[in-house]
């Protein structure tokens, strides 16, 4: 086999694997990557696939959006290829590419074993914060190569709501295998907690909130968290407090979550926003929006933008969740505005109330010598979990071989040898996605930032008649307005000087005009700020 990543192996996000056998191919997962910050337009990355021949599978091993998010952008390329997923994931993915109005065919289900012309594929049942998660085995017919690719997981032994991880059927499947290869979660390899809380560790701290004598208690958490939904509930209902759920991806995840029976009596026993009377019984509040996005339910309430709820002094808002990188100043902007309405606010740092998906070391530990591999690669994660990660195993089994594999380099398994990628930088890249799936490419990128940082300048005219010259300024604030109407008159004199010189060849003069307007505007604002010139 020939393993060659895509994406997810120097970020986290944009999680692919392109599989090559002597007689076929196969995709593992498609999934997106959200710039660290929201700028200049952009909706989210996606793994470099256009140059990929075409596989004749696309195998999904869980509905997070780093895994499927990208799945659109796949069936335009590859209309053909046929999808296997869960149930859960199969929906999730089902409504993305209806709202795309694409369409694509999807292979049963039901076993989760599927055999290949060279290679048995079989889904391992793992644990994580979304439901029906699984990692992948791979193996040859041969009974040499056995290979385990678990992107996210981690290990949870009593786990109210899943199966445990399938060590049993994992170690009985590979225990005649010559070469074992773990393909592992490099996530959480940074955390100082060495092992990750299971959901059952979270009720008992659940249940002690809910029965708080606040009247309103907000809670939010990652909304295909179908898990964390069901604590919450459930320890609602304990404290006999009225649910609501509020939030456009609440409720199409719980939809969904109900429908393939990750999530009970949801529909029953909670009211939708829609239909919600305001009353004075206690109630439980699930919005969504955990990380405070710009336009998400949470922050409109935090804001006292919503009209349904205000914050008001005594309501107690519950975060069931981590910033994810990148997203910790807005949350901070969030808890001071509800602190300064007079919120109570609860966090993951105050109280058992969030746990991780991804495995610790000890989870690693537990994985390694359950499976007892002599291959290793560390996956999903950034270039500096990667590498900390193979030095934990490597310290841990030193006579394990570890490699360390990047996006676009290939690993051959059946040579244990890692091969340098065929494409130039630039053709490995993430493809930068705005709009409605877009691609927008990185000169671009460069044209918004050079906006956004030094404002703009339009300056357009008509050669035949040089009244009225239109200047036009955007986002440049001038001391007062008679600085820019000198600006103004000032811009209409060069234009008619340069015309008068031109005698006739325009060709050169937008350029001209372009630079002599620019370098007067830099000498008033000490910055260059972009300047356009159009002959109409």
């Amino acid at each position: 086999m020939i393993i060659t990543p895509y994406g997810g192996l120097r970020q986290i996000g944009s999680n692919m694997i392109h599989v090559q056998t002597k007689n076929q191919s196969f995709v593992i997962d498609c999934g997106i990557l959200f710039p660290y910050e929201d700028f200049f337009g952009i909706n989210y990355l996606i793994p470099n696939f256009t140059k990929m021949p075409k596989p004749d599978f696309l195998f999904v091993t869980h509905a997070h959006e780093d895994h499927i998010g990208a799945i659109p952008h796949f069936v335009e390329q590859f209309p053909e290829t046929p999808i296997i997923a869960s149930p859960f994931a199969k929906r999730l993915i089902e409504d993305k590419l209806s709202f795309a109005s694409l369409h694509a065919q999807f292979l049963d289900f039901d076993n989760t074993r599927f055999e290949l012309e060279d290679i048995f594929l079989d889904y391992i049942s793992v644990n994580h914060s979304i439901p029906e998660t699984y990692g992948l085995l791979l193996r040859d017919k041969k009974k040499i190569n056995a290979l385990f690719y678990v992107s996210d997981f981690k290990v949870d032994h009593h786990c109210p709501y899943e199966k445990p991880f399938e060590f049993d059927r994992l170690k009985e499947l590979t225990k005649d295998y010559k070469n074992k290869i773990l393909m592992a979660d490099s996530t959480n390899i940074l955390s100082a907690r060495e092992k990750t809380l299971g959901e059952g560790d979270l009720v008992a701290d659940f249940d002690e909130i809910m029965q708080q004598p606040n009247q309103r208690i907000f809670v939010t958490t990652f909304s295909s968290n179908a898990y964390r939904l069901q604590t919450i509930l459930d320890s609602s209902l304990k404290a006999k407090r009225n649910v609501i759920s509020y939030g456009r991806s609440i409720q199409r995840y719980s939809a969904i979550a109900e429908e393939t029976r990750n999530l009970k009596e949801w529909s029953k026993k909670t009211t939708d926003i829609s239909s919600y009377q305001e009353s004075k019984k206690k109630i439980t509040v699930i919005v969504s929006g955990c990380q405070g996005d710009f336009k998400s339910t949470l922050r409109r309430i935090a804001f006292g933008q919503d009209s349904r709820f205000q914050p008001e002094k005594g309501d107690l808002f519950v975060f069931s969740s981590k910033a994810i990188p990148g997203n910790e100043k807005r949350l901070s902007l969030l808890y001071n505005e509800l602190s300064e309405r007079g919120a109570q606010i609860i966090t993951e740092k105050d109280k058992c109330i969030h746990a991780s998906g991804h495995a610790g070391k000890e989870d690693l530990k537990e994985l390694f010598n359950e499976f007892s591999p002599n291959v290793f690669i560390p996956i999903h994660g950034e270039s500096l979990f990667l590498e900390r990660h193979a030095e934990f195993i490597k310290k841990q089994n030193k006579d394990v071989q570890t490699f360390l594999l990047y996006n676009h380099q290939s690993f051959d398994s059946s040579k244990l040898k890692i091969k340098a990628a065929s494409l130039t930088e630039e053709e490995s890249l993430p493809l930068i996605i705005t709009g409605k799936r877009r691609r927008l490419e990185k000169d671009h990128i460069r044209e918004r930032r050079k906006i956004a940082e030094g404002g703009l300048c339009v300056v357009s005219f008509s050669i035949e008649k040089l009244s009225p010259i239109v200047v036009d300024f955007q986002g440049l604030t001038f001391e007062n307005e008679v600085d820019k109407d000198h600006f103004q008159d000032k811009i209409h004199h060069l234009v008619q000087k340069e015309v008068s010189k031109s005698s006739n060849q325009y060709d050169s003069l937008p350029e001209t005009i372009r630079i002599i307007v620019r370098k007067n505007l830099a000498a008033y604002f000490g910055f260059k700020p972009v300047v356009s010139v159009y002959i109409v």
